[in-house]
């Protein structure tokens, strides 16, 4: 423009003469860096050089309000633009020029890193090294102490199967017998596996894996996860479609890729919402990811399409909004005095006992109750009625409060079984039977119906203060491990110096026997066969 070439060259000023002084020095400096661009470890001591010719860098005040020239703007236009784009670069290369506050405030975050020699940041990094090594030598040895410290307690942690699994698989014959094992490999929500999860994995398949993931809904970070492993993989795979013939790999690609983006159970307006809200902000540089035609959920239009033109008369459509309330139970059944009841709700209510107390679920249950029959009465069958729930206690409360109501009701929570001391017993055989070194199942056990003299607290508490040295260890067993009960148990029942012995031994034996027998009966038979010979049943 003319003021940088012609009205501040000419200008007399101070202010004016330091703004030539900069843009000239700053100008010679761009120059210098551009000839030094492209990858050469010499090159960083030349930028350094180069940010030597920095001394000075003398910044005119700003006029502000004060002047209402145009000479005097222009000045104030060309000095912000200095701060903003011009300060930043000489503040990474020269640390020679005095950072006043105003400097200071615009550079922060751009500190002087091109300043100090190649040779003078290897001798810091050597002088750290040697504290470095030292504290990752402590942090190593406190590992292995722990690690020694919990074995001798003969506890383990999930990492210790982990980082074992790996140094087995480390071992080429072991590996090869995994690659031999498995024909396939599918992993579902690969987005929260964890570095070592990922390399147990990498170690046992060879072009063999299937991964199931979505970035986005990584939620175990806390735990390990590591979802840029699955955005490291999709950022390198081949992107193929249905009923497309798969291409050749290139060489930097390690698999393929089909999205699974296609939302056949949402209509396509929301759809459009979701996809413009997360669009709006997930970015790579908020979320890690950015939020593009791969990661947009697409509608199923032709699906919705031919539902909206069916007539849909006879079936529910929308989005009902029912408060649990006013059901029996809640503190609102009685109502104002004077109120009347619903009568839609009467009919349930008189299905229930009368000293029923519902639990909030419970009056949940009675909402979708009254709802169900709704649906019924209109001509929906009960087959084509599904409640989605968060639990399987949830499961077991509606499953109660449908069966009163005269719903027939599918579920998948399983069987319940009240919490009793005869359950508590009967998990306990099984639990011992199915693998008998079990301290809490084996000790529930010895003092219950199924052994043939129960023991006694004493007897407990004398096993267990029994030293090491005074029993003789399981085989494969180290002496110099501390017992478990469970051992201490098995190795009384194998020496013949305790006053407990035979008692143990007897046990023992009615334990291999059990456990012998279940490998020929069926479970209703081994129980039969276990409760008769306990007399149990009485």
């Amino acid at each position: 423009t003319d003021f940088w070439r012609e009205d501040l060259p000419r200008s007399k000023t101070k202010s004016d003469k330091d703004l030539v002084q900069i843009i000239s020095m700053m100008k010679g400096v761009t120059h210098a860096l551009l000839s030094l661009s492209g990858h050469d470890p010499t090159h960083w001591d030349a930028v350094g050089e180069v940010g030597r010719q920095i001394d000075d860098f003398p910044l005119p005040r700003l006029t502000g309000s004060r002047s209402t020239s145009d000479h005097s703007r222009q000045r104030d236009d060309s000095t912000m633009m200095i701060l903003r784009e011009v300060l930043p670069l000489a503040a990474l290369i020269s640390d020679r020029f005095k950072r006043t506050k105003r400097i200071a405030d615009a550079s922060a975050g751009f500190p002087p890193v091109f300043s100090a020699p190649v040779q003078t940041m290897r001798q810091a990094l050597a002088r750290a090294a040697g504290p470095a090594a030292r504290f990752m030598e402590t942090l190593l040895l406190v590992d292995q102490q722990f690690q020694k410290r919990r074995f001798q307690l003969n506890a383990i942690q999930f990492s210790d199967i982990e980082h074992g699994a790996l140094a087995l698989l480390d071992q080429e014959e072991i590996r090869a017998d995994y690659l031999e094992k498995y024909q396939e490999i599918y992993i579902d929500e690969y987005q929260d596996t964890s570095s070592i999860q990922d390399a147990l994995v990498r170690r046992i398949s060879d072009s063999n894996l299937l991964m199931v993931g979505d970035i986005k809904q990584s939620i175990y970070r806390f735990r390990y996860a590591n979802p840029s492993l699955f955005a490291g993989y999709e950022a390198n795979s081949c992107l193929v479609f249905a009923g497309q013939t798969p291409p050749p790999l290139g060489p930097q690609e390690s698999g393929y890729l089909a999205l699974l983006n296609r939302c056949f159970r949402t209509r396509p307006t929301i759809i459009d919402f979701i996809n413009d809200f997360f669009q709006s902000f997930l970015t790579r540089e908020s979320g890690e990811i950015d939020y593009d035609e791969s990661q947009k959920l697409m509608a199923d239009q032709d699906k919705w399409q031919a539902y909206d033109s069916q007539d849909q008369g006879q079936w529910p459509t929308g989005v009902f909004l029912d408060l649990a309330t006013s059901l029996k139970g809640s503190p609102d059944t009685e109502g104002e005095e004077g109120e009347e009841k619903d009568p839609d709700q009467a009919p349930l209510d008189s299905l229930l006992p009368a000293d029923l107390t519902l639990t909030a679920t419970g009056q949940e249950a009675l909402m979708a109750a009254r709802i169900i029959r709704d649906l019924v009465e209109r001509g929906v069958g009960y087959d084509q009625i599904a409640i989605l729930l968060p639990t399987n206690n949830h499961c077991r409360v509606y499953e109660e409060s449908l069966a009163l109501c005269g719903i027939p009701v599918t579920s998948r929570s399983g069987r319940f079984f009240p919490d009793s001391l005869v359950f508590r017993q009967v998990e306990a055989l099984l639990s011992v039977l199915d693998n008998p070194r079990q301290d809490i199942p084996l000790l529930s056990f010895m003092m219950g119906p199924f052994a043939s003299d129960p023991w006694t607290g004493e007897e407990l508490l004398t096993l267990a203060n029994l030293e090491d040295g005074s029993l003789e260890a399981s085989p494969g067993k180290s002496a110099k491990r501390r017992l478990t009960f469970h051992d201490k148990f098995f190795s009384l029942a194998r020496t013949t110096d305790q006053a407990l012995s035979p008692k143990a031994r007897d046990l023992a034996a009615r334990i291999d026997r059990w456990r012998f027998l279940a490998q020929e009966l069926d479970s209703s038979d081994l129980l039969d066969l276990v409760f008769s010979e306990c007399n149990y049943h009485d």
